[in-house]
């Protein structure tokens, strides 16, 4: 059950572009990864298979060369990334 309602940002991805590991993949990644980085967010990265989603980790960890992201993958056959933000206390 995704919580729409929350501060979280969802971002749908389209599968062949990441399969191919595409420029256009590697730009979106790099920009994902600057919002984790600015909303200190902890992401969540779900992906068809292992390798894929570890790539895309390795692409958002070289965007923000020196900040430490925090996050997980999950396998599923839906291709995403959602930014869970931090609980404003």
């Amino acid at each position: 059950v995704l919580e729409m309602n929350s501060d979280d940002l969802f971002f749908e991805l389209d599968y062949p572009i990441y399969a191919a590991r595409s420029e256009q993949a590697r730009e979106q990644l790099a920009d994902i990864a600057r919002q984790t980085r600015e909303h200190e967010a902890f992401f969540l990265i779900t992906a068809p298979n292992d390798d894929l989603a570890r790539w895309m980790v390795l692409v958002m960890r070289e965007a923000v060369a020196g900040y430490r992201l925090r996050g997980n993958i999950e396998l599923s056959s839906h291709l995403a990334i959602r930014l869970r933000m931090p609980d404003e206390e």
